[in-house]
């Protein structure tokens, strides 16, 4: 009889943990999906004032092209305007942006160039099923992400045409990239308009 009940208090104890197991789980993989996501559907950068303030030179990396290999050093890069927009193959909003992000950069006439955080092969799939036609850079290990101090996917950074930083720009809601909405330190010393900046 005391087996018996044992046996059933033991029964019941193993199955409430493994539920209990399971329930915790499924949070962290949600947390997880959500990825970059923050309250309310919006994803934030990181702390604005943590940001890079306009104005300020953006810092130079070296880095290869996902697809062919070519190492692209930024200073390459500049004589124009360019958007950085730093990506990463577990984003689920990172997929859905190109469109959006290429009729931008066509309006203020700036060069467009994703930096993907993840392995190699990741990021080629991420640039050939979802960001055709764009350049995706590889940042492996997130050390570009971390010196423009971007902790969010997908960030983008608009850049002048002498390498400073413009401007910040977060998805307002995902997945569609908000660029007429920005993050960004010192508005107030910018100007008016944004294409007036990046002349």
């Amino acid at each position: 009889m005391l087996d018996t009940e044992l046996f059933y208090v033991s029964y019941i104890a193993l199955w409430a943990l493994v539920i209990f197991h399971t329930l915790v789980l499924l949070e962290v993989v949600r947390r997880m999906g959500a990825g970059s996501e923050g309250v309310g559907g919006q994803v934030l950068p990181a702390e604005e004032g943590n940001l890079l303030e306009s104005g300020t030179k953006a810092p130079t990396f070296e880095t290869p092209e996902v697809l062919s290999g070519i190492v692209i050093r930024s200073e390459a890069l500049q004589g124009q305007p360019t958007l950085l927009v730093f990506v990463a193959p577990h984003c689920p909003a990172c997929k859905d942006v190109a469109e959006e992000l290429e009729a931008f950069c066509r309006r203020v006439k700036a060069r467009l160039v994703a930096l993907c955080q993840g392995r190699a092969e990741d990021c080629a799939r991420l640039a050939k099923d979802h960001l055709p036609g764009i350049l995706v850079l590889l940042d492996e290990s997130g050390a570009i992400a971390n010196s423009f101090r971007v902790t969010w996917t997908p960030t983008a950074v608009l850049l002048d045409n002498q390498w400073r930083v413009l401007r910040y720009g977060v998805p307002q809601f995902v997945p569609r990239l908000g660029l007429s909405e920005w993050v960004m330190p010192g508005e107030d010393q910018m100007g008016s308009t944004q294409e007036t900046k990046l002349s």
